[in-house]
């Protein structure tokens, strides 16, 4: 029989592990507790389908983040590989690669004519390819920039510049006909 564990689940689960830890004065060594996300768990293993360690999760545990703080302060890398075609909806996907040296928490992008939203990221905790759909795009050009974050707050930055074209006017109505010769 196989279990699928829900990462909300999870994290719900190693929170109360961690505070059971610190309130019952276990796991005061001065190694980072061996909680779910910790420094000590950095890998470059391949990731599952869709699972990017972090990515999804909405708060990283301040205890985790402070342990990260602690061991990283090198800020990850980020590049945009890709842009595709804007098309007449105005929207455009980017794309390119993100990597730290610990641990990747998120890629987000954010426009400076309005919007902004995450990335979606594939391989490994250390090594990814991020890709975004759907930038919406304003008539003109737009500033993209798009944000690496590793687990201990590190950011790096890198902007490109989008332009969309303005659409075409619509054609001039065609005259009317002639009358007809009495």
């Amino acid at each position: 029989m196989r279990f699928r564990v829900n990462k909300t689940a999870l994290a719900v689960a190693q929170t109360f592990a961690f505070i059971g830890l610190a309130g019952c004065g276990g796991g005061a060594s001065t190694d980072s507790a061996q909680v779910g996300a910790t420094p000590n768990a950095m890998s470059d293993a391949p990731l599952q389908e869709g699972d990017v360690p972090l990515e999804h999760s909405t708060v990283l545990m301040q205890a985790q983040r402070i342990q990260w703080e602690k061991i990283d302060t090198v800020a990850p890398t980020v590049s945009i590989g890709w842009v595709g075609d804007v098309g007449p909806t105005g929207l455009v996907d980017m794309g390119g690669k993100a990597s730290d040296e610990r641990r990747l928490y998120h890629v987000r992008w954010a426009n400076d004519r309005g919007g902004s939203g995450g990335a979606r990221l594939r391989g490994t905790m250390l090594n990814a390819v991020w890709t975004a759909t759907a930038i919406p795009l304003e008539v003109g050009d737009n500033r993209i920039t798009v944000t690496a974050e590793d687990a201990a707050g590190n950011a790096s930055q890198t902007t490109r510049v989008v332009t969309r074209a303005a659409p075409a006017p619509a054609p001039a109505p065609a005259p009317a006909p002639a009358p007809a010769p009495a």
